[in-house]
């Protein structure tokens, strides 16, 4: 694969997805997740990270016991840096007055690249109330499960099997800053040239405090493809941009699982 650098990223513009069809059957045995921590506080402090979370847009209602992990059918190219990370669950209500870690034993990968993870909530009158349906969860590999931790490969998820997962959401706490998601690309020709495919992350309108403040919705499908040619997304390598005016923040690395 090649690799394009942050600084081609910004001269463009300044399980990932490719085996995501889901006509298999989920994975019959789940994997029990590790509580770590859990906690309901309704005037609690937003958070401050900036990626909040990574779902299939049809996910479903979450239920406090059972989700659903892609983490690809085949080990990565980097598998031996990767399985020697943790799989870390983080969750977070729309306005972060819920929070949940957990982390993930990485078990024998099924068929169709997911895993059913099993996890057990300590606060189960949240998933009652009617704000639970907003609840996002970002999974990812990293170096230990805490805030401190170093984000090797964000994962999807999604709360119950899905009928249809070509269509990734990216939730963003962006500070109300304008956010562009950047996925380097190289097309399928002679020159194999390359570029930057731009998606623009909506505003979620809310009338009161919220942990995330904007989604990028990445339809795999339609980016699979330029006016009828085809592209290799380097998903690997995709970046968040975010501007106030003309003033652009610090770049955001958004490794999203090949």
């Amino acid at each position: 694969m090649k690799t394009l650098s942050m600084k081609f990223v910004f001269t463009m513009i300044t399980a990932f997805l490719g085996g995501m069809a889901n006509a298999q059957s989920p994975p019959e045995i789940p994997v029990e997740a590790t509580w770590v921590d859990e906690g309901y506080v309704p005037d609690v402090p937003v958070s401050g990270r900036i990626i909040i979370g990574a779902m299939l847009a049809e996910s479903g209602r979450p239920d406090g016991r059972i989700l659903y992990v892609r983490v690809g059918s085949e080990p990565a190219k980097e598998s031996a840096e990767l399985e020697s990370e943790t799989l870390c669950i983080n969750l977070i209500s729309r306005d972060g007055s819920y929070t949940g870690v957990w982390k993930v034993p990485l078990a024998e990968r099924d068929s169709s690249g997911w895993i059913k993870v099993q996890y057990t909530t300590k606060e189960p009158a949240f998933y009652e109330m009617d704000h639970a349906k907003d609840l996002v969860a970002l999974a990812a590999f990293k170096d230990r499960c805490d805030p401190g931790g170093i984000t090797r490969r964000i994962l999807p998820v999604t709360w119950q099997w899905p009928d249809d997962d070509r269509l990734l959401r990216v939730f963003v706490n962006s500070s109300r800053m304008r956010t562009l998601l950047a996925i380097p690309f190289t097309r399928d020709d002679k020159n194999a040239s390359t570029g930057v495919e731009i998606i623009e992350c909506k505003q979620i309108e809310a009338s009161h405090r919220i942990a995330f403040d904007r989604q990028c919705d990445i339809d795999i499908d339609g980016l699979e493809k330029e006016q009828g040619q085809a592209r290799e997304l380097h998903y690997d390598q995709a970046a968040l941009l975010r501007y106030r005016g003309p003033n652009r923040a610090p770049v955001v690395s958004l490794p999203l699982l090949q």
